[in-house]
């Protein structure tokens, strides 16, 4: 939320010094381990000042903030970097999460097998072993070390660009492009044989409508018409699912298993109300907006203090 104040802030001013501390940071966590390189997707926080090693926890907000400030990002300073975080983030929220109704799960454990990153790191040798005449490269992009680079394994993580890479190395960057493919896609399927970490399969609300949101900035970012469709298809079921059968005009919290639970939290309206005029500005229906009006004044009714 920080970077996305600057952005709009820097929008106005033309700050450089802001300007190169947006992209800065931006850089240096989609480089870092706190974003997954092989799956998609961001770990919930980094505990170094590299953002290297992260707590291995993905969470649907954290990811849901992080999509809509690349997608920001993307619209002021359009660059191939930012625009693959958005589509692989996108990528790992659909396949993991995404469920036939259009709803969003809540998060996957940092543990699986009762070990921290398990799941997500690997041995020198392992490595070694999946990428074969490929894995010089991957040691060289993704910053491998024989001994590891924590407890004795190998998070994946970055220090350069395609571009600065591919001029290193005396090369395209598209075939670049094609060799990192080449690595990746093995190590995700050899991944995908692995135990997954727990996942939280609760249906949250304001979690939701976050990613609802998130979707909606990633088809503003690249005219992508299927995050057009995602984004409705969701905000639908938010509307059917969440709505509380006891109370009319209120709404409820959390929905697992086909049964919604909990008399929802301002936070929960004030995101659902936020996405509806988001997707009303992207769809022309004023049925979305005569529902933000709805749940607003239901908003004013019932928490505003005397």
């Amino acid at each position: 939320m920080a970077l996305l104040f600057l952005l709009r802030y820097n929008f106005f001013l033309k700050d450089e010094t802001v300007e190169q501390h947006i992209h800065l940071s931006l850089n240096k966590m989609m480089f870092g381990g706190i974003y997954d390189h092989i799956g998609g997707g961001f770990a919930r926080y980094t505990v170094d000042k590299k953002w290297m090693i992260p707590h291995f926890e993905k969470m649907l907000y954290d990811n849901a903030l992080l999509i809509s400030l690349y997608a920001e990002a993307y619209r002021e300073q359009p660059n191939a970097n930012y625009k693959s975080v958005i589509e692989n983030t996108l990528a790992f929220v659909e396949r993991e999460w995404m469920t036939s109704e259009g709803g969003f799960y809540a998060s996957y454990d940092a543990d699986s097998e009762g070990e921290e990153g398990k799941f997500y790191t690997f041995t020198y040798n392992e490595l070694q072993t999946i990428l074969k005449e490929n894995f010089p490269l991957a040691e060289k992009v993704y910053q491998i070390k024989k001994d590891g680079n924590w407890e004795h394994t190998n998070i994946l993580f970055r220090n350069n660009t395609n571009e600065a890479l591919a001029a290193e190395m005396d090369i395209s960057v598209a075939e670049l492009t094609q060799q990192l493919s080449a690595i990746n896609k093995p190590l995700f399927d050899y991944r995908e044989n692995r135990i997954k970490p727990g996942l939280d399969n609760k249906i949250i609300l304001s979690w939701n409508a976050m990613m609802c949101s998130a979707y909606v900035q990633a088809y503003k970012a690249l005219g992508n018409e299927h995050y057009k469709s995602i984004a409705v298809k969701n905000l639908e079921f938010m509307l059917r699912a969440f709505a509380d059968p006891q109370n009319q005009g209120a709404l409820l919290h959390t929905y697992t298993n086909g049964i919604a639970k909990y008399p929802a939290f301002i936070d929960d309206y004030a995101a659902l109300i936020c996405v509806l005029l988001d997707v009303n500005e992207i769809t022309n229906h004023n049925y979305y907006l005569s529902h933000a009006i709805q749940y607003t004044t239901y908003l004013q009714k019932a928490f505003k203090g005397a």
